[in-house]
C-alpha cells in the first residue's frame, strides 16, 4: 500500500514539474545589431552563406612508418612498432591481412630482418610476433 502511494505522488509531482505553465513563454532570441548605429542589422541584403565542404583527411599510410632494427636483440619495441603498423594498415584499409607477408606486400613498408631461424607471423589478434622459420 505504501509503495503504491509514493508511486502515484512520485508519479503526480514529475507530471506538475514537467508540464509548461499557461501563459509563459520561451526567452527572447537576441536580434544581430548593427555595431554603429546600435539599431537591429537588415540581414535582407547580405548575401547567403554557402555551407562548408568538409575536409577530407588523406587516411595514415603505413608506408609514413618507420620501423627500427632492434637494439642490443631486444626484439620487443620492433614486435610492438610492426603490431602498430599492422593495426594502421587495418585501419586505413578496412581490411585485415591473410598473413604477414600480405602485409608487407600491400602495407610497402620496410621491415627489419628477423633474428636468423626466426620469421614474422601475426597471431590470431593480429599481434607480429616471432616464429621457428
Amino acid at each position: 500500500m505504501k509503495h503504491a502511494l509514493f508511486a502515484v505522488l512520485l508519479g503526480s509531482a514529475l507530471v506538475a514539474g514537467c508540464s509548461k505553465k499557461p501563459g509563459e513563454s520561451p526567452p527572447a532570441q537576441p536580434q544581430p545589431t548593427d555595431q554603429a548605429t546600435n539599431a537591429p542589422a537588415d540581414n535582407s541584403s547580405a548575401a547567403p552563406t554557402a555551407p562548408v565542404a568538409p575536409v577530407e583527411m588523406p587516411a595514415p599510410s603505413a608506408s609514413s612508418v618507420v620501423i627500427s632494427a632492434p637494439e642490443n636483440g631486444n626484439m620487443s619495441k620492433t614486435l610492438g612498432d610492426l603490431s602498430q603498423a599492422v593495426r594502421s594498415y587495418i585501419v586505413a584499409n578496412h581490411r585485415q591481412p591473410t598473413s604477414f607477408e600480405d602485409f608487407v606486400a600491400n602495407s610497402h613498408i620496410a621491415v627489419p630482418p628477423a633474428p636468423p631461424g626466426k620469421k614474422y607471423a601475426l597471431d590470431r589478434r593480429f599481434h607480429v610476433i616471432l616464429v621457428n622459420q
